[in-house]
């Protein structure tokens, strides 16, 4: 699909703009309802490839590759504006990627990946979380194949429009250095970190130039493949994600204790905040420290070894 030169900044829906004061970066969330989870994907319904890898495939996609119906790129690591690792989109570089797809901030969208995707269900959370989303988002749990390649478009147009997204000095969708260093002591928050238990521990390296290895002090380890299916694509049934996260300590009613979840670099800590979700947990005990060990491990706060 050729991308064409972005013709606005901003676009209108029937009830909201994508604007910085639409936008909330609100400690409730904008629905209650839980994610759309379907294995089909409806041939009228706008579907997001939302397929991000840490380490591109191998070996590369067939050519004759099938993607779902009426389906366009959604890079949310290549709309990045600001200096993070994966920092979110900005306001109007967000709203005008979609404009150029000719979808609104209200419209009906599928969002899938390819086997071992990382990115799913970051994009969900930030959607629907964040840009608070007015339409129906449908999570497909069946992976597709990469597609074929081709000459991957340029999405600097939309990197460069606007200012980076303003992250709120308290409690919100997103959390900042500064909010988790002054929780560390207190009872009512619990971090979970996604990244895998030798990383946690320190027992595997962290490979990122200046970057520490183990945990922030008083988090609990919860690797996110433990709460989807081998290709990283399906959550495991609530049923089966309760009793894993009630064992890292999640209280699945109480409604005074917030969840901050971390990983690598805020974007597998997403599927820990899914499945909280989908498990009734309000979005409003939920936060993902967006700068995440990439940003803890290089600036000089105290870093823990070993095991919790």
């Amino acid at each position: 699909m050729l991308l064409t030169r972005p013709a606005v900044l901003l676009f209108l829906s029937s009830s909201r703009l994508y604007t910085s004061t639409a936008i909330r970066m609100s400690s409730t969330a904008l629905s209650a309802s839980p994610p759309a989870f379907s294995s089909i994907p409806l041939p009228s319904v706008p579907s997001l490839d939302t397929t991000w890898y840490l380490n591109p495939p191998d070996p590369l996609p067939s050519p004759t590759a099938t993607q779902p119906p009426n389906s366009s790129p959604f890079p949310i690591n290549s709309l990045s504006c600001g200096e993070g690792t994966h920092a979110p989109p900005s306001v109007d570089g967000l709203a005008s990627y979609l404009a150029s797809l000719n979808l609104t901030s209200s419209s009906q969208i599928q969002l899938y990946q390819s086997p071992k995707g990382l990115a799913l269900y970051r994009s969900y959370y930030l959607l629907k979380h964040v840009f608070k989303h007015t339409g129906e988002i449908t999570i497909l749990q069946t992976p597709y194949p990469p597609p074929p390649p081709s000459p991957l478009p340029s999405y600097s147009p939309y990197t460069t429009l606007g200012a980076p997204l303003p992250l709120p000095p308290t409690w919100g969708p997103l959390v900042t250095k500064s909010y988790v260093k002054s929780i560390l002591s207190s009872s009512s928050h619990l971090i979970l970190d996604a990244r895998p238990y030798p990383r946690f521990t320190a027992e595997v390296k962290e490979t990122r130039p200046g970057c520490k290895s183990g945990h922030i002090k008083g988090s609990k380890s919860l690797p996110f493949p433990l709460l989807c299916s081998p290709d990283l694509t399906s959550l495991l049934s609530p049923s089966s994600l309760r009793p894993i996260l009630q064992s890292r300590g999640v209280s699945l009613t109480d409604p005074t204790q917030k969840i901050i979840l971390t990983c690598g670099s805020g974007v597998t800590a997403c599927y820990i905040a899914v499945a909280l979700e989908v498990c009734g947990v309000e979005q409003g005990r939920i936060a993902v420290y967006e700068g995440s060990w990439a940003e803890w491990g290089t600036s000089g706060e105290e870093v823990v070894e070993g095991p919790e």
